[in-house]
C-alpha cells in the first residue's frame, strides 16, 4: 500500500472511531434528557452502525492485515551470507511523525518477497545475519521461513 492511500487510511479509520464516539454520547444524553423513553433515533443509529462499522474494520485490518502496512521507504538493504536471500529495511513515514520499521525477505531466486519484522524502533536498526537462513534484528533472531515479529500483535 502506498504511503498516500495509508494516511488517508487512517485519517478515515480515526474519524471515524471519533465520530462515532461523539455519536454515543450524543445518544445517551438524548436517552437521559427525554422525560418519556422514545425509541432511538434512526438517522443517529444508522449513522452510529456505519461509522462504527468503519471503524471495526479499520483496527482489525491495523492489527492482522500485514498488507494494510504502507510501503514505506526502502533504507538499508542486507544480503544473506549465501546470497539467496536479502533483507530490505523500510522506514515508515506519515503525516504524524513516527518511527516504525518493517524488514522483509526477498528470495533472490523467486522474488518473492514477505515481511518478517515490524516494530518501532528509534534509533538506527540493528540487523545481521548470524546464519545462512537467521537473521537478527534488534534483540531477536528470526529464521526467515518460519519466523515473523510483529508488535502490532506479539508485544516486546
Amino acid at each position: 500500500m502506498n504511503n498516500t492511500l495509508f494516511n488517508l487510511l487512517v485519517f478515515v479509520g480515526l474519524g471515524s472511531t471519533l465520530f462515532t464516539i461523539v455519536l454515543l454520547i450524543v445518544l445517551i444524553s438524548i436517552k437521559f434528557i427525554r422525560k418519556k423513553p422514545k425509541g432511538l433515533p434512526k438517522k443517529v443509529f444508522v449513522s452510529m452502525s456505519i461509522l462504527g462499522i468503519t471503524s471495526a474494520v479499520f483496527w482489525s485490518s491495523w492489527i492482522v492485515n500485514p498488507n494494510f502496512l504502507p510501503q514505506g521507504h526502502p533504507g538499508q538493504t542486507v544480503p544473506s551470507p549465501n546470497g539467496e536471500f536479502k533483507a530490505q529495511v523500510y522506514h515508515m513515514t506519515g503525516f504524524i511523525d513516527y518511527k516504525n520499521v518493517r524488514v522483509d525477505i526477498i528470495n533472490n531466486e523467486t522474488k518473492k518477497k514477505e515481511m518478517i519484522y515490524y516494530d518501532y524502533v528509534d534509533k538506527a536498526l540493528d540487523i545481521m545475519w548470524v546464519g545462512e537462513d537467521t537473521l537478527k534484528i534488534e534483540d531477536k533472531y528470526l529464521l526467515v521461513d518460519r519466523d515473523k515479529f510483529d508488535y502490532r500483535t506479539q508485544g516486546t
